[in-house]
């Protein structure tokens, strides 16, 4: 089931990751004027690096080496980051492009937003199944 001790957990580990990675997002992109991808990718590096932390010794409990969980960490975080938010740019534009003749709502800070939802679903179901799986409970 995935409602559990350690998704309270993650989200609430998330809830931090979540506000400084997209602040930092937010900020690099629109008040420094810094490219989309490298906003993103940067914003989510910072918040990375305390979620692996915090969901290797509080989520996740889990004493598998660091070298291992570091690797298959990374690796995931990558794959969930390229899958989320180059899926949400797309879908944000082309729904702007069918149905909206005016644009609204700035495409990268929309992608932005539902992008950081689709990286956390796929976040988490990447570090319990493959990261962290040994301790998960």
């Amino acid at each position: 089931m995935l409602i559990n001790n350690t998704f309270v957990k993650f989200i609430l580990v998330g809830v931090l990751n979540t506000v400084v990675g997209t602040g930092a997002m937010l900020i690099l992109n629109n008040f420094l004027d810094i490219d989309y991808w490298f906003s993103t990718f940067f914003g989510n590096l910072i918040g990375a690096t305390v979620s692996y932390f915090l969901n290797k010794n509080f989520t996740f409990q889990n004493n598998d080496s660091f070298v291992r969980t570091f690797l298959l960490f990374s690796i995931t975080i990558v794959s969930c980051y390229f899958l989320a938010y180059g899926l949400s740019r797309i879908l944000v534009r082309s729904i702007n492009t069918m149905f909206l003749t005016e644009k609204i709502i700035n495409n990268d800070n929309l992608s932005i937003i539902l992008g950081t939802g689709l990286y956390t679903i796929l976040n988490y179901l990447g570090q319990k199944v493959i990261v962290f799986k040994n301790n998960s409970r």
